[in-house]
C-alpha cells in the first residue's frame, strides 16, 4: 500500500468514519491511517492516542451541488441535508412514495405490541354493521365455494388464509430440475391415485375382492401403461431415475395389495374418485358444490374429491382418502386437531349427500373416516376416526367461520412457520402474536377455544 500510494501524484485524502450511527458509539481507524500518520510525522512509535489527538476536529461529509456525489449514500446526503440540519427522510418517503409509506406504517404498526392487531396483521372489517351489506367472495361465506384444505388453513394460521385466500398472493411457481426425482409430490401422488381407481374399478366391475397373488398382475399391467403415459409427459432425467420411482411404485402396489386382502368380506368398496364442485360431471362425481349446514343461519357450498367409499355394513359406509406421504402428522389426532383435521369429517357429510343423490341408499350413514398410507414411507397404516360427534364438529365449523365473519384474520400464535411459504412476509408474525394472546388481546382469544376440538 506505500508503494501505491508513492506512486501517485497530487494529493490524497485519507478518512475513517469515527462514529457508528447504528450502534451509537465511537469506531477507530485501521491501522493503515496510523502508518501512514507515522511516516508523515517521521516518527515510527506513535500510537493511536496520538493519531486521535492530532485532528483539530471531526466532521461528516455531506457533498453539495458543487461536489460531484460518489456513490448514492452520498447522492441521498446531498438531497437531506439542509442548512437547518437532516430533513426528515422517513416522512419525506412517506408523503413521495405512498406504497413505501403504507410498508413503513405497517412495520411501526406490527412493532407495537400493546395494542389491537391492526388490518396489516390480517384484523378487517369483513361486513359493514350498519348497513348489514353482505361483501362478496372471499370475504362471504355464503357464495365461497370451501375444500378441505381451505378450511384447515383457517385453524392452521388465519393470517396465511388472509394472504391466500383473501388478497390471493402466491408464491410463484418455480420449475426446478432435480435430476434425481422424476416425479414431483404432486404428480407422484396423481399417478398414484390413478392406478388404484382403474385398478378398483376393474375389480368392482368383476365382483371380486383384492388378492395380494391373484391380482399383483393385473395392478402391475395398469400401472405400466400410466406410467408409459407420464412417462411421454414428463420426461425422466435418466433411466437410472426412472426405474427408481418406478420400483417404489411397484413396491407401494404390493403393501395396497397387502392390506385390501386382509379387509374383512363383508367391505364393500363402491365409489372411486368422487368428485363434487370441480368442474366435471363425468361417472359419479357432478360439478356441483355440496351444501353443508352449520347452523339454522349458516350453510357452506364444499367442493372436493373422495377417493373411495366402502360400505362396511347395511346403510353404513366410510369414506376413505388415499395419502402417498407419511403418517405421522395424523398419529396424535384425536379427531379434529383443532381444526387441522377436517378432510374425513367434511367428507363423511358430503358423501352421505351423494350416495342418496346418486341412489345408492335413501337413508345412508357415514360412521367412518380414514387416511390411508398405501406405501413405504407410508407403511400400509390407516389411520381411521370412528363417528364423531356432529354437533361438535359443526361447532368447531362455526368457530372458523366466524374467523371470515368477523375478519379476524391474526396470526396463529404456534404456527409452523418454517414450513409456510408466506413466512417471509408474515417478518416474525407467529413470535407477536404469542406475545399479544399472553397480553390478553381478544383477538387471539379463538385460539383458546380451538383446542376444545382436538
Amino acid at each position: 500500500m506505500a508503494r501505491l500510494i508513492a506512486s501517485l501524484r497530487g494529493k490524497i485524502h485519507l478518512s475513517y468514519s469515527c462514529y457508528d450511527i447504528l450502534g451509537e458509539r465511537e469506531s477507530f481507524p485501521s491501522s493503515l491511517l496510523l502508518q501512514a500518520f507515522r511516516l508523515i510525522k517521521g516518527k515510527s512509535r506513535l500510537d493511536y492516542s496520538d493519531l486521535i489527538n492530532s485532528f483539530k476536529e471531526t466532521r461528516g461529509f455531506f457533498p453539495t451541488q458543487k461536489e460531484k456525489p460518489l456513490d448514492p449514500t452520498e447522492w441521498w446526503l446531498e438531497k437531506i441535508v439542509q442548512d437547518q440540519g437532516l430533513l426528515n427522510g422517513v416522512e419525506a418517503v412517506t408523503v413521495n412514495f405512498p406504497a413505501l409509506g403504507q410498508g413503513i406504517k405497517a412495520f411501526t404498526q406490527r412493532k407495537d405490541l400493546y395494542s389491537s392487531p391492526y388490518p396489516y396483521e390480517g384484523v378487517i372489517h369483513a361486513r359493514e354493521k350498519s348497513s348489514g351489506k353482505i361483501p362478496p367472495p372471499p370475504l362471504s361465506i355464503e357464495k365461497t365455494v370451501f375444500s378441505a384444505s381451505r378450511l384447515e388453513c383457517l385453524a392452521f394460521c388465519p393470517f396465511k388464509y388472509f394472504m391466500e385466500y383473501v388478497l390471493g398472493v402466491r408464491k410463484p411457481e418455480i420449475i426446478e430440475y432435480d435430476p434425481s426425482r422424476w416425479l414431483d409430490p404432486l404428480n407422484w401422488g396423481t399417478l398414484v391415485h390413478e392406478v388404484f381407481f382403474e385398478f378398483m374399478t376393474e375389480i368392482k366391475k368383476r365382483g371380486e375382492k383384492p388378492q395380494k397373488e391373484k391380482h399383483r398382475t393385473l395392478i402391475r399391467d395398469i400401472a405400466e401403461n400410466l406410467i408409459q403415459s407420464f412417462k411421454k409427459k414428463i420426461p425422466p432425467p435418466s433411466e437410472d431415475v426412472f426405474l427408481l420411482q418406478k420400483r417404489e411404485l411397484m413396491e407401494a402396489l404390493d403393501i395396497f395389495l397387502e392390506v385390501e386382502s386382509k379387509r374383512d368380506e363383508h367391505i364393500k368398496p363402491i365409489l372411486f374418485e368422487v368428485g363434487f364442485g370441480t368442474g366435471t360431471d363425468q361417472g359419479d362425481s357432478t360439478d356441483k358444490p355440496i351444501l353443508i349446514e352449520i347452523t339454522p343461519n349458516i350453510s357452506i357450498l364444499l367442493r372436493g374429491r373422495i377417493d373411495r367409499i366402502d360400505r362396511v355394513g347395511d346403510g353404513v359406509y366410510k369414506v376413505i382418502d388415499y395419502k402417498s406421504g407419511r403418517s405421522s402428522s395424523y398419529e396424535r389426532i384425536k379427531c379434529f386437531g383443532r381444526g387441522k383435521a377436517l378432510q374425513h369429517a367434511l367428507y363423511s357429510l358430503a358423501a352421505e349427500k351423494i350416495l342418496k343423490t346418486l341412489g345408492k341408499d335413501p337413508a345412508p350413514t357415514v360412521k367412518e373416516g380414514s387416511y390411508y398410507f398405501p406405501t413405504r414411507k407410508g407403511e400400509g397404516r390407516e389411520i381411521t376416526f370412528p363417528s364423531f360427534d356432529r354437533l361438535e364438529f359443526k361447532s368447531l365449523l362455526a368457530e372458523l367461520l366466524a374467523v371470515i365473519i368477523t375478519g379476524n384474520f391474526v396470526p396463529h400464535p404456534d404456527a409452523i412457520c418454517e414450513y409456510c411459504d408466506l413466512a417471509p412476509l408474515c417478518g416474525e408474525a407467529s413470535s407477536r402474536a404469542k406475545e399479544k394472546k399472553k397480553k390478553g388481546v381478544e383477538e387471539y382469544s379463538i385460539f383458546e377455544r380451538l383446542k376444545d376440538f382436538d
